[in-house]
């Protein structure tokens, strides 16, 4: 039975109102045992994290994990989670590793649990080799459980591995007939394989008996199969209808984004005669080549681009491993704990410098593991980073940048009709689509003219229309030889796991039927044009 105190700090945690809710938790935590125990500590350390107290974040997840009667495997999850988010996915493999042994003595069942969260770690942290493996492995074993059958069956329509994935997941159907999520993924299937009319169908069907929590999630995904149809005002409107069930699901306290917004602001303050005075890392105290960065609004072509660069011999990408951001954060608690950021960057020194780009490399090898990094070169693709890239400057100003640009009709009509399911809260309106992207383009001009970066600008269309003389000229750029493994990147020895919803996007190669896409939806977007139109004349694309 659950405490009134932890029930109230539930209710804060939701509204947002996190010292509230860490105080009720701690409370709770003195006297509670076993699995209450457990359960406070794993909310106690999603409380801290929101609030940006990381270690005490991760040390309160531990101790949920000391706390937790095994064989329960709850919180050796929720830090493995945690682990991930905080881009420590060697560490996170080491915790589902941990786990899988404590569960062993706990019979077959239990065992099996704990291999599934390995299977999902090891899909998550890019290993997808090992992933399968101890899938296939698990669905052979455990073969009349839906809920391994269906991340078999999740983790190949992510890799392209359609026939395996379709089997899979209707074998998950035969086992549980009513799991929307296995329907869900079958229609993504039937729509790769132009089956436009069966995906239509599923989809409405679902929609009549889905849970409500999973209905936004269907109408974005049925909004994907009216566009492909050509039915754009059924596709807009489900769009619509879709983003607001998922923006109402939100917590209050995760639906302004305001933070978000001041960050982008403080960016732009930056002046030029300033960078110029900022401390300077020491020269060659960095082994390698420093880090190619690949930046853009989501839906502008970075992950193309990631793949392209991915498939190069020479080169292993991030995967959007947050890897800036842990740094960052590491290097102001460390030295400037109550500091301002970006203010207080030029009150780093030399040596601190040195210290960040040190972490940095370390928290890559553990996010991508030392073998997949060692003598290679990281291409740290993230599009949040255009507003770290004053950070970028500080830490690593020999460092190309590459900038993706693409129509801001078609960039802003892609991202609001995505969904993206959890983030930046702006994505779940059009208005607040365009309002971000006009934000990000303005804070990538005023970089242009103070940070002095390295920077190459890379048009979408001029890729998808040429991808030989542009793959040419953005490997020119970064100072690596060609290779025309870049052209092959959605070829099977070159797919990967890509965590963006991007990833069936690049399962093929280079094509131009998504330029010009927001011609289907002009009327729709007119309302926000007054946003867009100033940065179609300024990018050239009138």
């Amino acid at each position: 039975m659950q405490s009134p105190s932890y029930d109230r700090a539930v209710e804060h945690h939701r509204a947002g109102e996190f010292d509230k809710a860490i105080a009720l938790y701690r409370h709770v935590l003195k006297s509670a045992r076993g699995q209450e125990a457990a359960r406070a500590g794993q909310m106690l350390g999603a409380a801290l994290q929101q609030s940006g107290e990381l270690e005490q974040a991760e040390e309160a997840v531990r101790a949920a994990v000391r706390a937790e009667p095994a064989p329960a495997l709850g919180s050796r999850r929720a830090l493995a989670t945690m682990l991930n988010s905080r881009a420590r996915m060697s560490d996170a493999i080491a915790s589902c590793r941990e786990a899988v042994g404590a569960a062993g003595k706990f019979g077959q069942m239990a065992a099996g649990e704990a291999r599934l969260g390995l299977a999902i770690q090891l899909a998550e942290s890019r290993r997808t080799d090992e992933a399968l493996r101890e899938i296939r492995a698990l669905a052979t074993e455990f073969a009349n459980v839906a809920g391994v059958r269906y991340e078999r069956g999740r983790l190949c329509e992510r890799l392209g591995l359609l026939s395996e994935a379709r089997a899979e997941l209707t074998r998950v159907l035969e086992l549980a007939a009513g799991m929307s999520e296995a329907n869900i993924l079958l229609a993504r299937i039937d729509l790769a394989e132009g089956k436009v009319v069966e995906a239509q169908a599923r989809l409405e069907n679902l929609l009549s008996s889905a849970p409500q929590q999973l209905r936004g999630v269907i109408l974005i995904e049925l909004a994907r199969v009216l566009d492909k149809a050509g039915a754009y005002a059924k596709a807009f409107e489900a769009t619509e209808n879709g983003q607001a069930i998922n923006f109402g699901g939100l917590p209050p306290g995760a639906r302004d984004g305001r933070m978000h917004e001041l960050v982008m602001r403080s960016c732009m303050k930056i002046r030029k005669e300033e960078v110029d005075q900022w401390a300077k890392p020491t020269e060659g105290a960095l082994s390698g080549d420093a880090p190619i960065f690949v930046v853009g609004f989501p839906r502008s072509g970075t992950t193309l681009v990631e793949q392209m660069l991915g498939s190069h011999p020479a080169l292993v990408v991030s995967d959007e491993a947050p890897l800036l951001q842990r740094v960052r954060e590491r290097l102001y608690l460390r030295f400037r704990p109550k500091g301002d950021y970006p203010g207080e960057l030029a009150t780093f020194s030399t040596q601190q410098i040195d210290q960040a780009r040190r972490w940095y490399m370390e928290l890559a090898h553990n996010a991508l593991g030392s073998e997949r990094l060692t003598g290679k070169r990281l291409v740290d693709k993230q599009p949040l980073n255009t507003i770290d890239l004053c950070f970028v400057r500080l830490l690593f100003p020999e460092s190309p940048v590459v900038v993706v640009l693409r129509d801001p009709r078609d960039t802003v009509l892609s991202c609001y009709m995505q969904g993206f399911s959890r983030g930046v809260p702006h994505l779940f309106s059009l208005e607040g689509t365009a309002q971000l992207y006009a934000r990000f383009m303005e804070v990538w001009e005023s970089y242009k003219v103070s940070l002095g970066l390295k920077s190459l600008e890379v048009r979408y269309e001029d890729l998808a229309r040429d991808p030989r003389k542009e793959a040419a000229r953005l490997l020119e750029s970064v100072g690596e030889p060609w290779n025309s493994a870049v052209l092959d990147f959605h070829k099977p020895e070159h797919r990967r796991y890509v965590v963006t919803p991007s990833y069936a996007d690049v399962a093929q190669p280079v094509h131009t039927r998504a330029i010009g896409r927001w011609k289907n939806y002009a009327a729709q977007l007119e309302p926000v044009m007054p946003i867009i139109k100033p940065w179609v004349e300024r990018l050239g694309y009138i």
